[in-house]
């Protein structure tokens, strides 16, 4: 038993199930669509993040001890709008230093480091984007009333489309309110906002807070390609090579895909490695697909260490070497990739490049299958555990 994950779906083989991102979705990265697929068999991340309550009740006048972590990180959108992302990013730390969970500083922040990838920290901007939204929706309500208040207050002063995106950023990834945050991500897509653009195509083509429109989602998609936005450049690519809105061309959609790793987008550097594996769009060469699974890998994304540790487990692309593999698939495993999970607990139960440990197999395979994975609970099965009714009935076929 052996998978491996690419990132458009599950496609079944005897030794290799590439995973790209997006199985017949898209990744789905703004705000309000934080760093998870939304497909059966891509990565699983941050959909729990669009459900949070509604806080009701009037908004508070800011209070007055935090003006000076306001005006700094007001001073922090000002260098986002003028592309200062290093300014930008200094200032926001330098708020959550004083309060570490001041919730326009962890918004301007997680834009930030999606828009300039080189202050990325690991990991892998998608997955911190989903700790840093999750902080934002655990703050205490008195705080996110000031931070929509304040918000509130930017627009109508500045007039500027960093303002309006925030603040939908707030009201739909944070508060839930998915109709409400749709309106703001129109009104700051039409002043030209490229990550408002990005979150309003996700809204469109998932019907979430604006009817589906597909045709209106490409558009949007494309708006923000224009402006070298990668999850935009990425999504479009998804669409291509899925038929979403377009006839299918998976020589397009590996142009989009290299495009956007060209940018620094993990995602997109993981798909282009599984076209060059599979041959899908461009000329089949093994040894470029590791180099890009690598590439992704060291940017802390769990979905292409998962298909690097393949590659150095089947000497694909790549000497053959089990200890690395196996280091590698830990990474991915750590980070809850199914996948990684199903192959490390297979390197376990085997003894192949570790010893030994039926325990520690079982363990693996027991996260595995409580994320409905079939091959899991079968093997399990198979090793005469018993699987949790809810993970069972999930995982069977």
């Amino acid at each position: 038993m052996d998978e491996q994950q690419s990132s458009m779906g599950v496609a079944a083989s005897s030794d290799a199930s590439l995973c790209h991102d997006g199985n017949s979705g898209d990744i789905n990265g703004g705000a309000a669509h934080v760093g998870h697929v939304a497909s059966p068999g891509g990565c699983q991340a941050a959909d729990t993040l669009r459900r949070s309550q509604w806080m009701s009740g009037a908004i508070p006048t800011p209070h007055p001890d935090v003006h000076t972590a306001d005006v700094r990180c007001r001073r922090s959108v000002d260098c986002w709008l003028q592309r200062d992302y290093e300014r930008a990013h200094a200032l926001a730390l330098g708020v959550l230093q004083e309060d570490p969970l001041h919730v326009c500083a962890l918004l301007v922040l997680r834009y930030v480091l999606r828009d300039h990838p080189k202050l990325t920290p690991v990991p892998q901007p998608t997955e911190l984007d989903c700790c840093l939204l999750v902080r934002a929706q655990r703050c205490s309500v008195h705080k996110q009333r000031h931070a929509e208040a304040l918000l509130r207050q930017w627009v109508v002063h500045y007039e500027d489309k960093c303002s309006l995106f925030l603040l939908a950023s707030l009201v739909d990834a944070v508060q839930g309110q998915i109709e409400e945050g749709a309106q703001f991500y129109i009104q700051a897509a039409d002043e030209g906002w490229p990550a408002a653009q990005f979150n309003l195509a996700v809204c469109y083509a998932h019907g979430e807070g604006v009817p589906k429109d597909m045709d209106r989602a490409l558009e949007l998609y494309s708006a923000a390609a224009k402006q070298d936005y990668p999850p935009a450049i990425f999504n479009l690519g998804v669409c291509y090579r899925n038929g979403r809105g377009v006839d299918r061309d998976v020589k397009v959609a590996a142009q989009y895909y290299q495009r956007a790793a060209d940018l620094g987008f993990a995602h997109a550097m993981n798909n282009l490695g599984v076209c060059y594996q599979e041959g899908e769009g461009v000329p089949v060469n093994p040894a470029k697909a590791a180099v890009l699974y690598q590439e992704a890998a060291s940017l802390g994304y769990g979905m292409a260490q998962s298909n690097y540790a393949w590659c150095l487990r089947n000497g694909r692309g790549t000497e053959r070497d089990l200890a690395a593999a196996v280091r590698v698939y830990k990474l991915a495993a750590d980070q809850g990739n199914v996948t990684a999970q199903n192959n490390l607990a297979s390197l376990y139960e085997d003894g192949t490049g570790v010893n030994r440990d039926l325990g520690e197999a079982a363990r693996l395979y027991r996260l595995a299958a409580e994320k409905q994975s079939a091959t899991a609970h079968f093997t399990l099965r198979r090793m005469g555990i018993v699987v949790p009714l809810a993970a069972a009935e999930a995982a069977s076929p």
